[in-house]
C-alpha cells in the first residue's frame, strides 16, 4: 500500500474517543472575523458568488468548488464546511482556521479571500490558482530536475518554518496541497501551502496527542499521539523523496504495514536514479526523515543546509527594488486601508509574480521575513557601510507598518508595486463594484466608514466628518468618478483627516 497522492486516506485513528482540540489563542466570534464587503452588508454566500456544481476536490471537513463573483467575474475556490454533525469546539476549529489564514503573509501560503457563515455550513473563499498541485505533476509523469526539486523544497520549508515560528503546525503537509502557481516556469515557479484543516497551535514544550494526518506522509512519532512540530519536517522529508525519486519511501501491502514501515524508518537510496543526485541532497533528506524527532532537523535549521546554497534567484533587478524601497511613502490612512482591500482582494496572484521572486531573493535565510539585515547586506553593494545601515533603518521605519520589526510579504509588496498600479482604473473599478453588491451604481457612505474603520480602529465620527467633507452635496453616496476623484485627489481634506486622526490618537 502507499500511493503518491493519498488524499483520501486522511485519518484520525483515534476516533472513538476523540479528544478536543486545543483552542487557538484568537477570538472566535464571528463578528471579529472582518474580511471582506460581503460581510459589511451581511449578505450571504450565494448572493455574493456564483457556485459551480461540480466538485474539484475535498477530504475529512467539506468539499472544494470552483465559484466566480457575481458582479466582477472573478474566479475564486470555495471550501464549504457542513455544520451537521459537528459539536461546538469541532466549529470553533473552523473559526480558528479562518482567523489562521487571515493572519498568515507569506509567499507561498495561500491567501483567504473571503468567509462566510450560514446556518448549515461554512464557506471559506480562497484565491483560485489553475496551476494544479505537486500531486498532480508527479502522478502525471512530470520529472522533477534536482534544481527544480531543490527550489520547490526551500519554498515548502521557508512556509513550514513560518508556521512553527507562529506555533502552528499544519499536520498534512503533502504534495495535494501544495499548488503550483505559474508551472509554464520551469525554474521560477512559485508554490503555495493549502489545506490548514488539520492546523494545530503547539507552544513550545507542549506535544500534541490526535493521531490525524495522511498515512504515507506522516512521522512515526504521530502514531504513537506524541509529537510536536517536527511532524511536519518528516512530511517534507517524504514529499522531497518523491521529488527526487518519483516513488514513496516507506510502503507496504496494508495500512498497519505501511505504519509499521514508517516506524522503523528505513527508506532506499540506492539505484541508478540516487547515483545521479548529489550528496548534499541526500544529506538534507537523511535529516529530514531521522527517525527521533530530537535529532530531526528544525524546518529553520534546514534552510541554512548547503543544499540550498545554489538555489539563488536569477534575473531580478535588486537595486531596483531597494530604490523602489527607499523612496516609498505611506499614503493618508483612507488610501491605505483602500490600499489593503485591493491587494487582498482585487489584484491577482500574477500580479504580483515578479516581486515574490524578488522576495524570496532578499529573503536570505528562508524565512518569510526581510529583516534589517538582510536589506544591509543588499544595501551594502551599492554604498558604504554607514550609510547602507542608515539607509537599513529608514526603510524598515518607513515600510514595517505593524511595528514588529521585519517586512512582512504584504507590507513589501505594498511598498514595491507603486500606488499607480495599486489604484489603475481597472482596480478602482472593480473596488467599486465589489462594494456596490445591490448594482445600484452608487455606494453608502456608511459603506466606507465600516471599511476604513474597522481595519484602521479610525474612531467612526472622525471619519464621518472626513466623508461630509469630500462629499460637499451630502448626499451620503459616493459613484464611481466619485470614488475615484476622492481616491486620487491631493487635496487638504485628506492631509487634514490625517492631522486630526493623529491628534485624536495622542490622546
Amino acid at each position: 500500500m502507499g500511493c503518491l497522492c493519498s488524499g483520501k486516506t486522511e485519518i484520525s485513528l483515534n476516533t472513538n474517543s476523540r479528544p478536543r482540540r486545543r483552542s487557538f489563542d484568537v477570538p472566535y466570534e464571528y463578528e471579529n472575523i472582518d474580511i471582506s464587503p460581503s460581510l459589511v452588508k451581511t449578505l450571504s454566500f450565494y448572493q455574493v458568488y456564483e457556485l459551480e456544481p461540480n466538485p474539484i476536490g475535498g477530504g475529512l471537513h467539506g468539499e472544494i468548488r470552483k465559484c466566480k463573483h457575481r458582479r466582477t467575474q472573478e474566479a475564486r475556490v470555495v471550501k464549504i464546511i457542513p455544520k451537521e454533525g459537528q459539536d461546538s469546539d469541532q466549529n470553533n476549529s473552523v473559526l480558528n482556521q479562518v482567523n489562521t489564514l487571515k493572519a498568515l503573509d507569506h509567499p507561498n501560503i495561500l491567501k483567504m479571500i473571503d468567509f462566510f457563515e450560514a446556518k448549515t455550513e461554512y464557506f471559506l473563499v480562497l484565491e483560485y490558482l489553475e496551476g494544479g498541485d505537486l500531486c498532480d505533476k508527479i502522478t502525471s509523469g512530470m520529472s522533477f530536475s534536482e534544481k527544480q526539486a531543490c527550489s520547490a523544497m526551500k519554498q515548502i520549508l521557508s512556509g513550514v518554518s513560518y508556521m512553527h515560528s507562529r506555533r502552528l503546525v499544519h499536520r498534512d503537509m503533502k504534495p495535494d496541497n501544495i499548488l503550483i502557481v505559474n508551472p509554464e516556469e520551469s525554474d521560477n515557479f512559485s508554490l503555495k501551502i493549502i489545506d490548514f484543516d488539520l492546523v494545530a497551535r503547539c507552544q513550545k514544550g507542549m506535544m500534541l496527542k490526535e493521531i490525524v494526518g495522511t498515512v504515507d506522509y506522516m512521522a512515526p512519532e504521530v502514531f504513537d499521539g506524541n509529537y510536536n512540530e517536527k511532524c511536519d519536517v518528516w512530511s517534507c522529508g517524504v514529499i522531497l523523496y518523491t521529488l527526487l525519486d518519483g516513488t514513496l519511501p516507506f510502503t507496504g501491502k496494508n495500512t498497519t504495514a505501511l505504519i509499521n514501515s514508517i516506524k522503523k524508518g528505513k527508506f532506499p537510496m540506492a539505484g541508478p536514479n540516487w547515483d545521479r543526485i548529489s550528496e548534499e541532497a541526500k544529506d538534507l533528506l537523511r535529516k529530514l526523515l531521522t527517525k527521533d524527532p530530537k535529532r530531526r532537523i528544525s524546518a529553520h535549521d534546514a534552510l541554512s543546509h548547503s543544499w540550498f546554497r545554489a538555489t539563488l534567484i536569477e534575473a531580478i533587478d535588486i537595486p531596483s527594488i531597494l530604490s523602489k524601497l527607499q523612496f516609498y511613502e505611506a499614503s493618508s490612512k483612507l488610501r491605505e486601508a483602500l490600499i489593503s482591500f485591493i491587494l487582498n482582494q482585487v489584484m491577482l496572484q500574477s500580479n504580483f509574480s515578479e516581486l515574490e521572486l524578488a522576495f524570496r531573493a532578499m529573503d536570505l535565510n528562508g524565512d518569510g521575513v526581510i529583516s534589517q539585515a538582510e536589506l544591509d547586506y543588499y544595501l551594502r553593494k551599492t554604498m558604504g557601510e554607514e550609510e547602507a545601515k542608515a539607509q537599513a533603518e529608514i526603510i524598515m521605519n518607513k515600510v514595517d507598518r505593524d511595528s514588529n520589526g521585519v517586512i512582512d510579504y504584504s507590507e513589501f509588496i505594498r511598498a514595491t508595486l507603486g500606488t499607480k498600479a495599486i489604484f489603475s482604473r481597472e482596480n478602482i473599478i472593480k473596488t467599486f463594484i465589489m462594494f456596490d453588491q445591490e448594482n445600484k451604481g452608487v455606494i453608502s457612505r456608511e459603506d466606507l466608514i465600516k471599511l476604513v474603520s474597522d481595519q484602521n480602529n479610525i474612531d467612526r465620527e472622525l471619519m464621518q466628518e472626513f466623508l461630509r467633507e469630500v462629499d460637499p452635496e451630502s448626499t451620503g453616496k459616493f459613484e464611481v468618478k466619485d470614488f475615484e476623484e476622492m481616491l486620487m485627489s491631493d487635496t487638504d481634506s485628506i492631509g487634514k483627516f490625517d492631522e486630526r486622526l493623529e491628534e485624536t490618537m495622542a490622546i
